[in-house]
């Protein structure tokens, strides 16, 4: 039966991923390129990352799976009413909601939204919640290593210094592709679709990232 990998790289383009690759990282990454396809992806609007993510997993616009921002707004009697985006307000199922029906095992990670999982996920999916969440879950308590890892140096991406966050966000990634190696070599997914936010972390604290 095939399997199906989706790697996420929040916030880099072509443009970023070949300049990242023509300093001598990502080779694996620049191995897999040159044996396959590549495309522009047309953008949602807005093309930010919580639509943008969505629209992926979902494979509709933001005007159908009703996420547009990384905040909800009500409006209330008096005023109106801000939240984080959660899972809940995600008005169409995404791939690995729509698996779990199927009862095809897969396992998402650090995709924006994720925050609230559906009861009927929970038997077929593995889900990690997006950095956004009030605190990072996972919805089956067998997998509770990813949680810490995907917890693990989330705050340095508040730090100032390029090279003080540089090392502590690589140290995170090291820490996520361990954890989920153990998980995927337990629960043999059919999908892992999972999302890295580090380099769009770095991106906004370093403006030189890419000189």
């Amino acid at each position: 039966m095939e399997k199906i990998a989706v790697i996420g790289l929040d916030g880099v383009s072509w443009r970023i991923l070949d300049s990242i690759i023509s300093e001598g990282y990502f080779n694996v990454v620049s191995e897999v390129l040159d044996n396959s396809l590549k495309a522009d992806l047309i953008g949602t609007d807005p093309p930010w990352t919580p639509p943008a993510w969505t629209s992926i997993a979902s494979g509709v616009n933001p005007g159908k799976h009703g996420i547009y921002s990384f905040y909800n707004v009500k409006k209330l009697d008096k005023g109106f009413q801000s939240t984080l985006v959660t899972g809940k307000e995600a008005c169409y199922p995404r791939i690995h909601e729509i698996l779990s029906l199927l009862k095809v095992k897969n396992l998402v990670a650090n995709l924006p939204a994720t925050y609230y999982t559906p009861a009927y996920v929970k038997r077929y999916s593995v889900v990690v919640s997006d950095w956004l969440s009030p605190s990072i879950r996972v919805n089956n308590f067998m997998f509770s290593y990813l949680a810490d890892a995907f917890s693990k140096n989330i705050a340095a991406k508040e730090y100032k210094d390029p090279e003080k966050l540089s090392k502590k966000l690589g140290e995170r990634a090291q820490l996520i592709v361990k954890a989920l190696s153990k998980a995927i070599s337990i629960l043999k997914p059919r999908l892992v679709f999972i999302v890295f936010s580090e380099i769009d972390w770095i991106m906004h604290k370093d403006k030189g990232f890419l000189k």
